[in-house]
């Protein structure tokens, strides 16, 4: 079998093919995997988990056709790869077909809709990976995810009768688990926030342990506005679960939050159940302690 795309359901279906006892080789474009989520440095350990099963991992490889007799990708450098099934994970694009000529579309093919998600025709209203989401700081994008697809239409019901809620901001959340990896990813990379916000990105990366009583580490990476510690973004990595920290995550990054202020955010603490300061609020610290070094 071969995968083409290393994003999010390339690398999903990459697993259940595994899982399936499928020979697998999965081919990805950009020189690292899920580039759009995460940064070079912190897909390493997942790349490796990938390998570690036996999957052919292709990275940096453009497909350049696919041939069907016999079945093949053929990649740019010229290496064919032979295949019983090949699957294609790459260029989600909305279908916007059946109603292209009665609403007016965005040039990415979604339907334009207003900040109520009602379309240029009255009492008419679009949501789920038909339209586009505000993203962050970028104006609009279309993010095909489905926590995106939920919230607007709860929007669009709230707007039927009059104009009461505008569509939420997309801080591109997911969660997932990969192999043994479990990743979070909320807001934007390092890469992308040095190349779209008007100051430079600062990083700070924490390891700690899961819990008291788990000892798996759990890898954080925290990127935030290096003059005003404003937190733009943040990555997440471990073998125990951690998708419970992208809410608290998307709540700090929605909220406009500060390292400085999440570090000293009041919160819970149990004695024999959580730990004094857990890792969210530890790299918040460390990156205000940065700061205020410089």
């Amino acid at each position: 079998m071969v995968v083409v795309g290393g994003g999010q359901i390339g690398i999903e279906a990459c697993e259940a093919l595994v899982n399936a006892n499928k020979q697998v080789t999965l081919i990805e474009a950009n020189d690292s995997l899920a580039e759009r989520y995460f940064d070079a440095d912190f897909v390493e350990e997942i790349e490796a988990a990938i390998e570690i099963v036996g999957v052919d991992l292709r990275v940096g490889s453009k497909v350049a056709s696919v041939e069907t007799d016999p079945l093949r990708v053929v990649l740019e450098d010229g290496d064919e790869i032979y295949a019983d099934a090949i699957l294609m994970g790459v260029n989600l694009f909305p279908n916007s077909s059946l109603v292209a000529d009665q609403v007016e579309l965005n040039p990415d093919k979604t339907i334009w809709t207003s900040p109520y998600l009602e379309t240029s025709v009255t009492d008419v209203f679009a949501v789920g990976d038909l339209v586009q989401v505000p993203y962050a700081d970028q104006g609009r994008d279309f993010i095909a995810l489905v926590n995106n697809a939920i919230r607007s239409g709860q929007i669009a019901a709230f707007n039927l009768k009059e104009n009461r809620v505008k569509q939420a901001t997309s801080l591109r959340v997911i969660g997932s688990r990969i192999f043994s990896q479990y990743v979070v990813s909320v807001a934007k990379t390092e890469h992308e926030a040095n190349g779209t916000s008007a100051q430079p990105a600062q990083t700070v990366t924490v390891t700690a342990d899961y819990s008291l009583t788990d000892s798996t580490p759990v890898y954080l990476k925290l990127i935030t506005e290096a003059e005003t510690g404003r937190i733009l973004g943040a990555k997440m990595r471990s073998e125990s679960n951690i998708l419970s920290y992208a809410d608290t995550l998307a709540l700090a990054i929605g909220q406009g939050l500060t390292d400085q202020e999440l570090a000293f955010q009041d919160r819970l603490y149990y004695p024999l159940e959580t730990v004094a300061n857990p890792i969210i609020y530890r790299a918040a610290l460390e990156s205000y302690a940065q700061r205020v070094a410089k």
